[in-house]
């Protein structure tokens, strides 16, 4: 018995893929709200790939607008969010002078990344196709000339970025923390090599700082946050320190490999002795 009932189960028909939602055709949907977005941002000189609305700026800059469908058990679902960036080449290569390779680049390539809805500072917003597509269309275009465009005419530049990226903190969730690093590859693709020499040691600096001090972050009572040293639990709302010196480590040691690769620092010295 036990046999027959492993066959039936190995014979038996896979169960059908959850469909990404019981009312409209999600895709349909998806791509009518898509290309009501595009026919507003192509005259601004957006071109569309797939779901990536892309345009160059200052020659190789990118400015990115996607839409990501959300995933629940690994099947798509009716949710989806637009997501946003900013995308500077030699930034993003870990050259001063890379080349750009490619027609268009996806969000997840960019340098400076956010969501709609992060930006006006209301919090990142997830749309549902079962909603009314007209309403959803107009308050993306509503919210991208609002919020985004703005941010997207003022860093236009890579003079202008340095200037003024600190400015727009909502624009740039994800890779904050990398400004003095990302610099210093802006500042070098200029031909400003003290500068950026300047703003690499800043940033080599503070790497060192957390490997030995930690990193002060908030959590709220309940909250947990893995680190080298085990779990930090928040038993209460407030400050703790986080201590990842193994991984901080390992950055700081691709940060020397990185400083002898830029030029900052002599490589080992591989010539024969005279001897």
């Amino acid at each position: 018995m036990k046999l027959i009932r492993f066959l039936k189960r190995k014979n038996a028909d896979p169960e059908p893929k959850r469909v990404l939602s019981d009312g409209p055709d999600a895709k349909q949907v998806l791509d009518e709200i898509e290309a009501d977005v595009y026919a507003h941002l192509k005259p601004l000189g957006f071109r569309r790939f797939g779901r990536t609305l892309h345009r160059f700026v200052s020659g190789d800059l990118s400015q990115v607008v996607s839409f990501q469908v959300r995933r629940e058990m690994l099947e798509p679902s009716d949710k989806f969010c637009v997501n946003l960036g900013i995308r500077i080449p030699e930034c993003a290569e870990r050259k001063f002078h890379p080349v750009n390779e490619k027609k268009y680049y996806s969000e997840a390539e960019c340098t400076l990344r956010s969501r709609l809805g992060t930006v006006s500072g209301s919090g990142e917003v997830w749309f549902s196709i079962t909603e009314n597509t007209e309403a959803i269309t107009k308050r993306i275009i509503e919210e991208l000339d609002r919020y985004v465009l703005p941010v997207f005419d003022v860093l236009c530049s890579r003079e202008a970025i340095l200037a003024r990226r600190r400015d727009y903190p909502q624009m740039d969730t994800l890779n904050n923390r990398l400004i003095s690093l990302e610099e210093c590859f802006i500042y070098g693709h200029l031909g400003n090599m003290e500068k950026a020499k300047e703003r690499f040691d800043v940033y080599y600096q503070s790497k060192v700082d957390e490997r030995d001090h930690g990193r002060t972050v908030f959590l709220k009572k309940g909250e947990r946050l893995s680190s080298d040293q085990g779990t930090v639990y928040a038993a209460e709302d407030g400050f703790y320190t986080v201590f990842n010196c193994k991984t901080l480590q390992r950055q700081l040691d691709r940060l020397d490999q990185l400083a002898v690769e830029l030029g900052f620092r002599d490589g080992p010295d591989n010539s024969p002795n005279d001897s």
